[in-house]
């Protein structure tokens, strides 16, 4: 498996990259201004959606670059999973994906074609490059559900997620440059 770390014994484009990252996604949650009680909550979140990002990334790297499941097969298996285990509550449910299937239809065939689709051409970026490279810009769909919430939702001040996003981004292409 490539795995792809480096340590260049000081701080070097990697280390800069990291604490922009760090950086960004600590003031993008509020900082240290405000309500300090939120500060754990908000940490607690972010550990709660990037560690299993992350960790599924490295299970992920092992199933295509060693154990050599190839993509579509990985795909094909996760589905598989997927609609044993979420089938009784479909089923339970029935009414509602019926209704949601007439007023949403577009958008669920959207979903069905382009999620498997970004998937698969994630597991071939972890088989053909080094894992360091691939897992930050996999962090990344955070930052887009974040500026989703903003513009659509109208979650937080616009300019100052933004500019803590732009950072966050800035921070993954130096550590995927360095």
């Amino acid at each position: 498996m490539r795995l792809g770390f480096h340590y260049d014994g000081g701080f070097g484009p990697s280390a800069a990259g990291g604490a922009a990252i760090i950086l960004g996604i600590v003031f993008l949650t509020g900082g240290f201004r405000g309500n300090l009680g939120q500060l754990p909550i908000s940490i607690a979140f972010g550990l709660g959606v990037g560690v299993p990002i992350g960790s599924y990334t490295v299970l992920d790297a092992h199933a295509v670059s060693v154990v050599l499941i190839p993509p579509l097969l990985l795909d094909y298996g996760s589905s598989l999973g997927r609609v044993i285990c979420l089938s009784p509550f479909a089923v339970r449910r029935w009414g509602q994906i019926r209704e949601a299937w007439r007023r949403q239809r577009l958008a669920i065939l959207g979903i069905a074609v382009f999620k498997p689709l970004a998937y698969i051409l994630v597991l071939i970026a972890l088989k053909t490059t080094p894992i360091v490279f691939v897992a930050p810009v996999r962090e990344l769909s955070v930052l887009f559900t974040v500026a989703l919430g903003v513009l659509f939702l109208g979650e937080g001040v616009f300019r100052s997620r933004m500019a803590w996003a732009v950072l966050i981004v800035a921070g993954v292409i130096v550590l995927a440059t360095a």
